[in-house]
C-alpha cells in the first residue's frame, strides 16, 4: 500500500498525472515508504539498481531512449551524494531526470543524527530547479508541498530540457496503509503563442470570471480595446486598484469592497475563475476572500516568465507570454455579447460603500487631492495608509499612480518617487506619512529636484497603521514610534516652498497651488490625530462590513409584511413541522 506520509501521496499521485512512469529504485531505510509505494502502484515501471551513482545514470539513459522524464530514488546520506556525477551528466546533456531523495527532520540537522547530512543544495549548479518538501501536517503544507512539486515537475521541460530535486522528509513511521492517493491538483503551463485557445475560450463561456489587474503592467492606451473586447464577450470584470492604471469598460475599483470585508457575506460576489495579470495589489483581504474559497475557484495566470505564482491557492493555469496576445486569442471568437450580470454585482457592491460626512481626515485630503490633481500627474503613494485612502475615490484617469508594494518597505518610498519627478517634466505629486518621510527624508537633499515636485506629508506623529489594525493597547512609543517631529525646517533648507494644514479649507486652498506650475518645489505637511484617523477609518470598515447583514434583514422584514397571513402560516408550518 501507499506510505501514510502525506507528501509522498502527494508526490507519487502528480508524477501520475504528468505522466512519469518510470522509476529507479535503490534500497536504504528512510526511503522504504516511497520505494514501498512505488511497488505498490502497478501504473509505474520500477527498475532496481543498488548503488545510486550507478542509478542516476541508469536514470540519464532511460530518459534519452525513452524521450521522456524519468525518476530515481535513493536513502538519505551519501546516497544522495553519489547521485551527483550522473545528475551533472544530464543537467549538461539537458536531460530530464527527476531525483527524489528522502531526509529526516531539517531540525536535526548538525545534531549528531545518524544519516543526516545537508542535501538541499547538493546539486547546486546542476539542475534547474529544486524543492525541499514540507512535512504535511495542516492544509496549509499541503498547499505548499502540492505547489513546490508542481513546480519542480513543471521546469524538466520550461525554456529546455534538464534535471530536477525533489527533497522528501520521512517524518512519521514507516507504516504503508493507504489504499488511495489523494486526488491532487495539477498545474498546467502553456506558452501562449503556441496554444490553440478555443477550449479555452469556450470553457469561459459561462463562467463568471474576475481579472485581477496588479501594478506594473504598463497597457497602452491602443491596448485598451483588447480589454473592451474581452469584457462585451464574457460575464467578467476587471479588479482595479490605482496602481493598475487601467481604465477601460468592466473597471471595478475592489479595495474598498474586500477590505471593509463586504464581500465576505456575498458568496454570489465569489468568481469561478480569477485571470492574474500584473504584480502586486495593495489590498490584503482579497487574497483572503478567494482563499477561502479556493477548492471552488480555478486561478489562470499571464505571465512573461511563466513562473508559479499562486497567491490564491488555486492556480491551475500558467500562459506564459505577453497579455496582449491573451487577450487576442480570446476575443477572436464569435460571441454574442455578455450580460454582464458578474460585473453589475460587484459594481453595485462598490456603489453600496458609504464613506458618510467626512470630517478632516486621512480620507477627506486623498478625496481633496482626487480633485485637484491635473491632469497627466503621476502620483505616488507610500505603503499602507497612503495607498488605502486613495482607493476610495475615483483620480483623474489621465494620472499615473505607483507605490513600492513589491517589498513593502517604508525605506525607499520618497527616493523612488524622486526618481520619477527627475525624468518627467509632468507635476509630480507624492502622498507619504511622517514614519516614511523621515526614514528616507534624505531623499529630498538629492542635487537637482526639480520644480515639478509636489509632497504632500500627512503628519499624524506615528504609524496609524498599527492604530487600524493591530488589538494591542499602548502602542505609541514603541510599535507606532510616536513623535512629534516637523519637517518645516529641513525642507525649507532645501529649496522647498513649505506649506502647513490642519483644515480641510486649509489643505484646499494650499492644493489648488500645488495644482499650477512653481519656480520651486513645493511642500505640504498636514497635521492630523492619529487616534482620531484610525478611529474614523476604523467606523467606516465597521459600518460597510455590517451593512450588508443589515439590508438583507431589513429586506427580509418588507417582504414579511407584504405577505398574506395565510401564506406566512403555511411558510411557518414548512420551516417548523
Amino acid at each position: 500500500m501507499y506510505s501514510n506520509e502525506k507528501s509522498v501521496q502527494i508526490l507519487l499521485k502528480l508524477l501520475k498525472e504528468y505522466k512519469i512512469k518510470d522509476v529507479v529504485l535503490s534500497p536504504g531505510g528512510s526511503n522504504a515508504p516511497i520505494v514501498k509505494s512505488f511497488e505498490y502502484d502497478k501504473e509505474f515501471n520500477c527498475y532496481s539498481v543498488v548503488d545510486e551513482r550507478n542509478a542516476a545514470y541508469v536514470a540519464l539513459g532511460m530518459a534519452q531512449q525513452l524521450r521522456r522524464p524519468v525518476a530515481c530514488v535513493c536513502t538519505a546520506g551519501t546516497a544522495v551524494s553519489n547521485y551527483l556525477p550522473g545528475i551533472t551528466e544530464a543537467f549538461y546533456q539537458n536531460v530530464p531526470v527527476v531525483a527524489i531523495t528522502s531526509d529526516g527532520l531539517s531540525s536535526l540537522l548538525d545534531q549528531l543524527e545518524l544519516q543526516k547530512i545537508d542535501q538541499v543544495g547538493i546539486f547546486k549548479g546542476c539542475i534547474k530547479k529544486e524543492v525541499a518538501l514540507p512535512a504535511v501536517k495542516t492544509e496549509m503544507d499541503e498547499w505548499y508541498c502540492n505547489r513546490l512539486v508542481n513546480e519542480a515537475l513543471l521546469e524538466l521541460n520550461h525554456h529546455g530540457t534538464g534535471p530536477v530535486h525533489i527533497n522528501i522528509p520521512i517524518t512519521l513511521s514507516l507504516e504503508c496503509s493507504e489504499k488511495v492517493l489523494p486526488k491532487q491538483r495539477i498545474i498546467e503551463r502553456h506558452t501562449i503563442s503556441n496554444t490553440d485557445f478555443s477550449t479555452f475560450s469556450s470553457y469561459l463561456r459561462n463562467k463568471k470570471i474576475m481579472i485581477v489587474v496588479g501594478e506594473n503592467l504598463n497597457i497602452k492606451e491602443t491596448q485598451i480595446k483588447l480589454f473592451n473586447s474581452f469584457f462585451e464577450k464574457y460575464d467578467c470584470f476587471y479588479s482595479v486598484e490605482a496602481v493598475s492604471n487601467l481604465n477601460c469598460n468592466g473597471c471595478v475599483i475592489t479595495y474598498p469592497i474586500t477590505e471593509t470585508e463586504y464581500a465576505f457575506k456575498r458568496p454570489e460576489l465569489i468568481p469561478d475563475i480569477v485571470i492574474s495579470l500584473g504584480n502586486f495589489v495593495a489590498t490584503y483581504k482579497l487574497k483572503e476572500i478567494l482563499r477561502m474559497y479556493n477548492k471552488k475557484i480555478e486561478n489562470w495566470l499571464v505571465s512573461d516568465s511563466g513562473c508559479v505564482r499562486d497567491p490564491y491557492f488555486s492556480l491551475t493555469n500558467i500562459f506564459e507570454g505577453n497579455f496582449v496576445e491573451f487577450f487576442q486569442k480570446l476575443t477572436c471568437v464569435d460571441f454574442s455579447e455578455a450580460n454582464h450580470e458578474y460585473y453589475k454585482k460587484w459594481n453595485n457592491a462598490a456603489s453600496s460603500i458609504n464613506l458618510g460626512d467626512l470630517k478632516f481626515s486621512s480620507l477627506s485630503i486623498a478625496r481633496e487631492l482626487s480633485k485637484s490633481i491635473p491632469d497627466y500627474s503621476i502620483l505616488h503613494t507610500a505603503i499602507l495608509n497612503s495607498t488605502r485612502i486613495t482607493q476610495f475615490f475615483d483620480f483623474n484617469k489621465t494620472v499615473k499612480y505607483y507605490s513600492n508594494l513589491g517589498a513593502l518597505g517604508i525605506d525607499g518610498c520618497l527616493a523612488t518617487f524622486i526618481g520619477h519627478s527627475l525624468v518627467t517634466e509632468n507635476l509630480s505629486f507624492l502622498l507619504i506619512g511622517d514614519l516614511s518621510f523621515f526614514y528616507g527624508m534624505n531623499g529630498i537633499s538629492i542635487r537637482g529636484i526639480k520644480n515639478n515636485v509636489r509632497i504632500i506629508l500627512l503628519n499624524n506623529g506615528g504609524g496609524e497603521e498599527f492604530k487600524i489594525k493591530l488589538p494591542y493597547t499602548g502602542m505609541d512609543k514603541f510599535v507606532c514610534a510616536q513623535n512629534k517631529r516637523t519637517a518645516k525646517g529641513w525642507v525649507e533648507s532645501l529649496g522647498f516652498e513649505y506649506f502647513s494644514a490642519a483644515s480641510n479649507d486649509e489643505v484646499r486652498d494650499a492644493l489648488s497651488i500645488f495644482a499650477q506650475e512653481s519656480e520651486t518645489p513645493l511642500f505640504l505637511e498636514i497635521f492630523i490625530d492619529i487616534d482620531e484617523d484610525s478611529e474614523l477609518i476604523r467606523d467606516i470598515y465597521a459600518s460597510n462590513t455590517n451593512n450588508h447583514s443589515t439590508a438583507s434583514v431589513s429586506l427580509k422584514k418588507g417582504i414579511t409584511k407584504l405577505l398574506p397571513s395565510d401564506v406566512k402560516d403555511k411558510i411557518k408550518n414548512i420551516l417548523n413541522p
